[in-house]
Parts: structure tokens; sequence; C-alpha cells
């Protein structure tokens, strides 16, 4: 019996081990000023992130931030309210593109957009609207003054319906 309770003790001290995490620096700001009324928006910058867009399998485009010391990563989301109660009911959409760490102002349009790695997703239970999607319709302006990059977003993405269009947020 002491010997069960001695084993039992040593195995609950050994397995609180610690896991090393890494911090990413993340300023969010929630109330966007275009955010639909029956959701909630947050806008995100992650310092020192780049965006990696892969391919699976089936053909679906997909995305991982990785590390990058020279650029850092802008993510809007807007997340709609809806009954929990209900099976897949929900409804999230979210836009990232990608800065360098060093400027002063940035404008791109249509297909210059691809420099910033500019992607929408829509994730729903929506057949055929859900995924994530390179963004090549649309107009960016970024400025950055006293440590608050201010951006304007108007974009479209043929054949996809979503409810943002429009995105404009200043972030400290």
């Amino acid at each position: 019996m002491k010997q069960t309770v001695l084993l039992l003790s040593f195995l609950s001290i050994s397995c609180n081990c610690t896991k090393n995490q890494v911090n990413d620096v993340v300023v969010e700001k929630k109330n966007s000023t275009y955010c639909p009324s029956d959701g909630k928006c947050t806008t995100i910058l992650i310092e020192n992130k780049s965006i990696n867009t892969k391919t699976d399998g089936t053909g679906a485009l997909y995305y991982e931030l990785t590390d990058n010391s020279k650029t850092s990563v802008i993510k809007f989301e807007y997340n709609k309210t809806v009954d929990t109660t209900l099976q897949d009911n929900s409804y999230r959409e979210e836009v990232l593109f990608e800065i360098p760490n060093q400027f002063n102002e940035i404008i791109k349009e249509n297909s210059e957009l691809e420099s910033v790695k500019m992607i929408f997703g829509k994730h729903c239970f929506c057949r055929g609207q859900a995924g994530i999607y390179t963004i090549k319709k649309g107009k960016l302006n970024i400025l950055k003054e006293n440590n608050t990059t201010s951006f304007n977003l108007e974009f479209e993405i043929p054949d996809i319906d979503h409810k943002i269009k429009i995105i404009s947020e200043s972030i400290k």
C-alpha cells in the first residue's frame, strides 16, 4: 500500500511539466468602424510574423503564420453573434495581410495586393462559400505615424457573398 501511494505521489509530481511557449506580441482593437451590428469585430497586429499560404490535398488554400523579424501581420475578424444552442450555426470572416515593420505609407490596388499577401477567410456551414481566398480586387491605404498604424481597405471577392467589404482601422 505504501509503495502504491509513493508511486502515485511520484507520478503526480513528475507529471507537472512546464511547456515552453512562444509569446507573440499582439496588439488588439475592438469596435470596428465598419462592423455589422449583428456581430463583433476585432483588429489585431501580430508583430514579427509572416503569412505563408499553402494548398492542401484537395486544392483548398490555407495559411500559417511564421516567424519573420522584418514583417508583421494585420488580422481583422468579424464574428457574427449566433444562437449557440443551434449546431453548425457559427459565422466568421477574416482578412489578413502582411506589412513591413519599417514603413511610412503603403498604397496597393488590385493585383498589387498580392505583394502584401492579402487573404480573406469565410468560416461557416455554407457549402461552396467557406474557405480561404486570395484578395485580388480592392484598394488598400496604410499610414504609419507616431506609433499608430491606420489603414483603409475596400475589397470584393467575385462569386463569394461576404459581409465585410470596407475596413477602416487604427492600431497603436
